[in-house]
């Protein structure tokens, strides 16, 4: 177990493939950076939405897989269910507004 945790730790770390480059992660470091939240906790935000937002049009199968864990309903839209359970059942944050903000703060803002 100490060794699969260490090599997630590692691949976390170095972020391989598309990972880096997923909708999630990469607005999860605009609105960390812009307004001071941890990625982590934007993770917590954004990731079960964006699961929502690209079920189908992405990767339904790896959505699907990850609904094969213990006590899932199944089916792409249940995995993004059990993450957004997750996030909740550890008392982490699930919304901009605990940070005090609100859809016009993420907004981007263009420079002219």
């Amino acid at each position: 177990m100490r060794t699969e945790n260490q090599i997630a730790r590692v691949l976390s770390y170095t972020l391989p493939g598309p990972t880096a480059g997923g909708l999630s992660h990469t607005m999860g470091k605009q609105i960390g950076a812009r307004h001071g939240i941890p990625h982590g906790v934007t993770s917590c935000l954004l990731l079960p939405h964006v699961m929502r937002l690209t079920k189908a049009a992405r990767h339904p199968a790896r959505l699907a897989e990850l609904s094969r864990a213990p006590a899932s309903a199944g089916g792409a839209l249940a995995a993004a269910d059990d993450v957004e359970g997750l996030i909740r059942s550890l008392g982490l944050p699930q919304h901009a507004a605990a940070f005090g903000l609100g859809e016009p703060d993420l907004r981007r803002r263009r420079n002219r």
